[in-house]
C-alpha cells in the first residue's frame, strides 16, 4: 500500500484523481511485491519473530520484534517516497497539506505503533501485503523447505501474489476503509470497537481465501508426510492465525 490507511478518504480525492492515482500506486506495488520476493526469507524470520513475541508478551522482545520488521522493510521506503513525489502534482494545496502532514505520513505511524506496547506490528507496511503472502509468516522455516522445494514452491507463491494484488485493487476502498476503523479501533482502545474492527478485516479479505486454499492444494503434493503435517496443523492455518490475533489482547 502506497499511502496509509485512510489517508486517500481524508484527503477527500476525486474520482479523476483516484483514477490518475491508480497506475502509480500499481507500480508500486509491483515494486512491492519484487521486494518482497528478493528478501522473503528475511521478511518470513522477521514476522516469526514478532508472532512469537506477541505469544510471549514479553517487551523487550516484542520491541525488537518491532525493529526488526522495521528494518527488513526500510530498502522499501525510498521507493515510496519517489511514488509519494509524483503524486504531488495531482493534488490541490489542500490535499497536499493533509498528506504532508507528520501525523499521516507512515514514518510517523510507524512511531505511534512502536511506542505503543497494544499494537501488532502486522500492521507494518506488510500488513497489507501479508495478505499477498500464500503461507503464513515462518510456515516455510517451520517445514524445513529444502532449496528444491523452495524453487517448485515459487511459482505457486507468485501467482496467488497477482490473484491477491487483483483482489487488492478490486476491493480497494473496502479495505482502506477496514484499515481505518481498525486504526481507529487501536486509537480508541476499545475492546468492542477493537473486535468489530478486526471482524471487518477478515470479511473484506475473506473473498481471497479460495484462491489462498486452491493455491495450498497444489503445494501439498510437493511436501513430504511430515511436512504436510506441519502444513495442515490448524495452529500454523491462516484462519487460526488471525483467530488467535483476535483474541490476544496484545494484538493489534
Amino acid at each position: 500500500m502506497l499511502l496509509p490507511p485512510g489517508l486517500k478518504e481524508k484527503m477527500k480525492l476525486t474520482d479523476a484523481q483516484r483514477t490518475e492515482l491508480r497506475p502509480i500506486e500499481e507500480s508500486f506495488a509491483k515494486t512491492s511485491r519484487e521486494y518482497q520476493t528478493a528478501n522473503q526469507p528475511r521478511i518470513d524470520a522477521a514476522h516469526w519473530a514478532n508472532r512469537q513475541s506477541r505469544i510471549a508478551k514479553d517487551t523487550v522482545q516484542i520491541q525488537a520484534a518491532r525493529t526488526q520488521l522495521q528494518q527488513v522493510w526500510a530498502g522499501l521506503q525510498p521507493h515510496r517516497a519517489a511514488a509519494v513525489t509524483k503524486i504531488k502534482p495531482l493534488l490541490t494545496p489542500d490535499q497536499l497539506k493533509v498528506l504532508e502532514d507528520p501525523k499521516n505520513q507512515w514514518r510517523e505511524h510507524h512511531g505511534d505503533e512502536m511506542n505503543d506496547p497494544s499494537a501488532n506490528a502486522r500492521t507494518f507496511p506488510s500488513a497489507f501485503e501479508g495478505e499477498h503472502m500464500l503461507l503464513p509468516s515462518g510456515l516455510k522455516e517451520k517445514m524445513k523447505l529444502t532449496d528444491t522445494q523452495r524453487t517448485e514452491l515459487k511459482p505457486i507463491e507468485d501467482n496467488f501474489a497477482n490473484t491477491s494484488q487483483a483482489y487488492k485493487t478490486a476491493n480497494q476502498p473496502r479495505i482502506d476503509a477496514a484499515n481505518e476503523a481498525n486504526r481507529q479501533a487501536r486509537v480508541s482502545k476499545d475492546t468492542a470497537q477493537i473486535q468489530a474492527a478486526r471482524t471487518q478485516l477478515q470479511q473484506v479479505w475473506a473473498g481471497l481465501q479460495p484462491h489462498r486454499a486452491a493455491a495450498v492444494t497444489k503445494i501439498k503434493p510437493l511436501l513430504t508426510p511430515d511436512q504436510l503435517k506441519v502444513l495442515e496443523d490448524p495452529t500454523n492455518q491462516w484462519r487460526e492465525n488471525h483467530a488467535d490475533e483476535a483474541n490476544d489482547p496484545s494484538a493489534n
